[in-house]
């Protein structure tokens, strides 16, 4: 009687199994997928970057040096350095960071008040930036943490850059979207591109109702076949603050993002 019992209860708990895995589908086991996080190198680590200063009475535009220490950046990567704020709309300066993560670099036409911006790209992977400003320290000029810009009620997602990949038969777009949380409307007052690889277009609204919400369009060309970045400045003011964005613009064609 008792192996009578246990072939029951065997065949109970075969049933049971084969009733689970007919419910969860082919993947029992598996669980649902988690998503990856988005395949960047590491931000530039400001804690090891440290400027060098810049007498004022010299030119207003000398430039700065800059050395960071081993575990910086990514080894052997290209660090490019753009000023933001260049009235001249120079392109970036790149410098190769050592195997160890290590750099040295000069800040050109750095002048007090401008951003300076460090971003990191190895192949076809990049890093998100970091910002630094341009600032007067007692008789010199050197680089320090940008204080925070952005509009306290405008909420800008994706909040710090867009990646496109266009085919070569398509281009690709993609959109900033603004949410107005003011009580007042906002107002766009600059959006123009840096300049860094170019293949960009956009267009973006002229104001933002309070309580509305409003999509800045950004195009990339087909035909690429590396990647490219581009930073989009944003000036936006209500009547009573103003807010100030650099948002990054990337882009690498679909067929040849899977290369490194």
């Amino acid at each position: 009687m008792s192996s009578v019992r246990l072939a029951v209860q065997r065949t109970l708990a075969s049933l049971a199994l084969l009733a689970s895995v007919v419910a969860c589908g082919p993947d029992v086991g598996v669980g649902t997928p988690t998503p990856e996080p988005p395949d960047l190198l590491p931000r530039p680590d400001i804690r090891l970057v440290f400027p060098g200063s810049q007498p004022n009475e010299d030119m207003p535009e000398a430039p700065i040096e800059v050395n960071a220490q081993a575990g910086s950046v990514a080894p052997s990567s290209d660090v490019w350095i753009t000023n933001l704020d260049d009235a001249q709309r120079r392109g970036p300066q790149v410098v190769t960071a050592s195997l160890s993560g290590s750099f040295a670099a000069r800040v050109d036409a750095a002048r007090v008040g401008d951003r300076i911006r460090f971003v990191v790209r190895l192949g076809t992977r990049h890093s998100l930036p970091q910002d630094l400003t341009v600032i007067s320290s007692g008789p010199s000029r050197t680089l320090a943490a940008r204080p925070p810009e952005a509009l306290p009620c405008l909420t800008i997602s994706p909040s710090e850059e867009l990646t496109l990949l266009p085919r070569f038969d398509a281009d690709a777009e993609a959109q900033f979207m603004l949410e107005n949380g003011c009580t007042e409307a906002v107002t766009v007052e600059r959006a123009a591109v840096r300049v860094g690889d170019g293949g960009f277009a956009y267009s973006a609204p002229q104001s933002i109702p309070a309580g509305e919400r409003a999509a800045i369009e950004v195009v990339s060309t087909a035909s690429v076949e590396r990647l490219r970045g581009d930073v989009l400045l944003l000036d936006v003011a209500t009547p009573s603050a103003r807010g100030r964005y650099a948002l990054g613009l990337w882009s690498i064609s679909s067929d040849t993002s899977g290369k490194r």
